[in-house]
């Protein structure tokens, strides 16, 4: 839970430094759709920075973490986090709701991300919010309209009924 809160308060404080040393020096953070990507603490610092210099005040807060340790490897964990954000820019604040599918790797004691991947369920600004889920193209953000991460692509989602 600490290195979840503390990403989350490192974006909202615009604590880049403290953001980049939340990642193993080869870590990997990117969205399933390829927009944002970064590798490495200096990549992971130069995209992030780039998302500050564009982004007014934000807020990200997290509502359930689901994490299971590598039985064969006690350094090593994965996790998934149902979240929402909070953000403004171009002008317009925006709501997101999203998952973050991470791998976590314990370095001298600490524990760090060294995969992380962000979905949407949406990402919509608050003038499109009303009626998002309502909508196949839920993914706002960009300027035009995209599918959204999930739950469309999820196997269950499409077998339901078949149980």
């Amino acid at each position: 839970g600490d290195l979840v809160t503390r990403y989350g308060k490192a974006i909202d404080e615009r604590d880049i430094r403290g953001l980049a040393s939340l990642f193993t020096a080869n870590g990997r953070l990117y969205s399933r759709d390829r927009q944002l990507e970064a590798i490495g603490t200096a990549g992971i610092l130069k995209v992030y920075e780039g998302i500050f210099d564009s982004l007014g005040p934000s807020f990200h807060w997290h509502h359930g973490h689901l994490v299971s340790r590598d039985r064969s490897d006690p350094t090593r964990a994965t996790g998934e986090l149902m979240a929402h954000s909070e953000t403004f820019r171009k002008g317009e604040q925006y709501l997101a709701a999203l998952r973050y599918t991470d791998v976590y790797r314990r370095e001298n004691g600490t524990w760090k991300f060294e995969d992380r991947e962000l979905s949407f369920l949406y990402f919509a600004s608050m003038a499109d919010y009303q009626a998002i889920l309502g909508k196949d193209k839920r993914v706002l953000v960009y300027g035009d309209q995209r599918n959204a991460d999930w739950p469309e692509t999820l196997p269950t989602w499409n077998s339901y009924r078949s149980v």
